[in-house]
């Protein structure tokens, strides 16, 4: 992704933060640090509010990049 993707990411999850979000990870080839950044936020917020967001059918790539940063248990529990 880039710059302005990663914006555009984060302004679509924030629009409506008090309603479940689903996203659908199978197309990422990439992932960078400020993408990781927004997601692992928008996760950790909508928990902390008791609303759901999914990450669903998430590629290789995307399960990697969240592994070697060392936030694999974020995802799985995203993922559930």
């Amino acid at each position: 992704m880039k710059a302005e993707d990663c914006v555009s990411l984060h302004k679509d999850l924030s629009r409506q933060p008090d309603l479940p979000v689903s996203l659908d990870a199978s197309g990422v080839e990439r992932l960078g640090g400020q993408t990781v950044q927004v997601i692992v936020a928008h996760i950790r917020l909508r928990s902390m509010r008791d609303i759901n967001m999914v990450i669903s059918a998430p590629s290789p790539a995307f399960l990697a990049t969240f592994a070697t940063l060392g936030l694999t248990q974020v995802v799985q529990d995203a993922m559930q």
